[in-house]
């Protein structure tokens, strides 16, 4: 074997040598990263699954419309007391206090009886009698119902008439609003807890301007 090929194959050997030393390098330096990444993952995992373990599920919360308290007797009375009466002292607070509308025309300045009115239960009567309007009407309770902010509503009609006449009226310690239908006109009742004005809903609407069809 020439000298030629004698250095050839050393160099060939050295070059695989080396080859070999490279590969076995790149493995051990592969197999490391791969275990520090693993290492690094392990330990992320180890943070991580505390936090998530102290997240709180979500609550559900279920929401219910309220339900008006109705209001049942087992058996109906008629109430004598005066629920309504014309008050000359009724007219002055209320036109003292700034409050009534602008529009008020042949209204009538009442003192009522709040305490009676939030008695009153389904199939109970009383008389609406308001003179200066010449109401005389006897009024039938057929529904009563209160809610949880202390308002009382009662639904309530004429007995023994050909049409239906409703009303409902609604109160709390510190106001009433009532619409009241009769043979005679439909009135509109409002006020503080003590005294109101009742007026007819046409005269209400005299000066009102309507919008053009």
């Amino acid at each position: 074997m020439n000298k030629k090929s004698i250095s050839f194959i050393a160099i060939a050997s050295c070059s695989i040598g080396y080859f070999a030393y490279l590969l076995n390098a790149s493995d051990r330096d592969i197999g490391e990263v791969v275990s520090a990444e693993i290492t690094q993952s392990k330990n992320q995992v180890s943070v991580v699954e505390p936090i998530q373990a102290s997240v709180q599920p979500r609550k559900i919360i279920v929401t219910t419309p309220i339900q008006p308290h109705f209001i049942d007797k087992k058996e109906a009375v008629h109430v004598d007391e005066v629920m309504f009466t014309a008050s000359q002292k009724a007219e002055e607070f209320l036109k003292a206090s700034g409050k009534l509308r602008p529009d008020l025309t042949g209204e009538t300045y009442l003192e009522f009886n709040a305490a009676q009115l939030f008695r009153l239960s389904k199939g109970d009567t009383f008389q609406l009698d308001i003179p200066d309007l010449q109401i005389l009407h006897e009024i039938e309770v057929k529904e009563a119902y209160s809610d949880q902010f202390g308002n009382k509503t009662i639904e309530a009609h004429l007995p023994n008439q050909d049409v239906v006449y409703g009303s409902v009226f609604t109160i709390n310690e510190r106001a009433i609003y009532a619409n009241v239908s009769t043979p005679n006109g439909i009135y509109v009742i409002q006020g503080n807890g003590q005294y109101a004005w009742i007026a007819e809903t046409n005269d209400l609407s005299k000066e009102a301007v309507m919008d053009p069809m």
